[in-house]
């Protein structure tokens, strides 16, 4: 009797708790304990606030302390209320459509919205083609890998306003147009992970994530080691691994939907995790500079990286961080750059068409003032 009376107990309390941030909104409930080390929320005509819509909670966490336990589940309890009936996403930059999640800078952002224009891009590829013509002088190989993008994994998921309707008006477009006028070693997984999703069981392109799965990474990086074995006429050592059924709600496949922070996690699609079958057989090593994106995080972060590159293959991401095979976090230097390229096989750029508007990372005219 006492326990059933003790569980009556914990669920009025728990519900009580959840819905702490609704009574606030209503009733004008007092904080009694003070947020330590945040800064207070700004003064608000409280009339102006409403819990449903999501301003009351905006203004309140900046006063109600993270330590808090009735805090983040009530966080949690808004956001799955208003994900659940309504299909309202409130972290930012996040857009959830039919299934899917996206990130978006803004919600009516397309290829067409983010185009640079075909000067500012022509002089970009210029550099990279200074580059590339430079650094084959140093015996040095060059590769750059666009990525798959969300936007056009799952397009028929977005509404129109987040659609192209100019596909040849895109950074993604032109970029790639130089590319194959140039004839200089470009792999495409964005055109590439489309047709090969049709034959495969497990996701390349995470439907709850903003990058390409584990599993498409390993693709990805497999097939980028083979192609500079091909330019250097080198066998390197591959990435072998194995797949089974995800055992987790894995960070890197699922992101998106992590940052969302609801109480369920939702449905992420069939995903698989990675089993590296000969991370510890010997074989020559790729010794590369890689300068790229956060698509390149998903393969650094994990032991991906180690097994096939080289001891001294710094990732330099979005050439702002320079980190090691360690992963420890180093600032750009110009003559360690230098130094890193010329005693490298290879400089590979990793890159998703998203990113395009910032092709390069500003790295090419940085590089090529060093080699002048």
């Amino acid at each position: 009797m006492e326990k059933e009376k003790l569980y009556r107990k914990l669920v009025f309390y728990s519900l009580i708790g959840c819905l702490l941030p609704a009574f606030a909104s209503i009733f004008s409930l007092p904080i009694l304990f003070p947020l330590q080390g945040v800064e207070e929320a700004e003064q608000i005509d409280k009339d102006t606030l409403n819990w449903w819509s999501g301003s009351w909670q905006k203004v309140k966490e900046k006063s109600w302390t993270r330590a808090s336990s009735a805090h983040p589940v009530a966080v949690k309890f808004r956001n799955q209320f208003e994900f659940s009936i309504f299909n309202k996403i409130n972290a930012q930059n996040v857009y959830y459509h039919d299934g899917v999640f996206y990130r978006f800078s803004s919600p009516y952002q397309n290829d067409n919205v983010s185009f640079k224009g075909y000067e500012e891009l022509d002089q970009k590829f210029a550099e990279y083609k200074k580059l590339y013509d430079t650094l084959k002088a140093h015996n040095v190989s060059m590769i750059f890998v666009m990525t798959s993008a969300k936007h056009h994994q799952y397009p028929q998921h977005l509404p129109e306003e987040n659609l192209a309707k100019n596909t040849t008006k895109t950074n993604y477009y032109v970029i790639k147009s130089h590319f194959a006028k140039h004839e200089l070693p470009f792999i495409d997984f964005d055109t590439y992970f489309l047709e090969r999703q049709k034959s495969e069981n497990y996701l390349l392109t995470a439907k709850t994530g903003v990058h390409w799965t584990r599993y498409g990474a390993a693709i990805a990086l497999d097939s980028v080691i083979k192609t500079a074995g091909k330019l250097r006429g080198k066998s390197y050592k591959p990435l072998k691994y194995m797949t089974i059924p995800a055992l987790d709600y894995d960070l890197l496949d699922n992101d998106l939907a992590i940052v969302s922070n609801l109480m369920f996690n939702p449905p992420s699609g069939k995903l698989a995790d990675i089993i590296i079958t000969n991370q510890k057989s010997k074989g020559k090593k790729l010794k590369a500079v890689v300068i790229g994106d956060s698509f390149f995080h998903c393969i650094a972060w994990t032991s991906m990286r180690k097994t096939v590159f080289d001891k001294n293959s710094p990732f330099y991401y979005y050439f702002n961080t320079e980190y090691d095979m360690a992963y420890q976090p180093h600032p750009v230097k110009p003559n360690r750059v230098k130094s890193q390229i010329l005693n490298s096989e290879c400089v590979i750029f990793f890159s998703s068409p998203m990113n395009m508007e910032d092709f390069g990372f500003e790295s090419l005219e940085y590089i090529n003032k060093l080699f002048e």
